[in-house]
């Protein structure tokens, strides 16, 4: 039963109400399932690829090396 609940973002929920959430379509190897947005890796390294996020209270990132993270990690 491998693969069938799988997706980018939200598995086989095709009822997901997604926004402000990105996927890296070279890691996850999955195609637009329409929820989340599909970004390469060097975007998912760029605090700007992710619009609506609070990179002053919450997110951080380190430019270029890294994915976002909560702060308090």
């Amino acid at each position: 039963m491998s693969g069938i609940n799988t997706g980018g973002m939200s598995g086989a929920n095709i009822n997901a109400n997604v926004s402000s959430s990105y996927h890296d379509m070279k890691v996850t190897g999955q195609n637009d399932t329409g929820n989340g947005t599909m970004k390469t890796t060097m975007e998912m390294m760029q605090q700007a690829t992710f619009e609506g996020w609070n990179f002053t209270l919450a997110w951080a990132i380190d430019e270029g090396t890294s994915y976002p993270y909560l702060q308090w990690q």
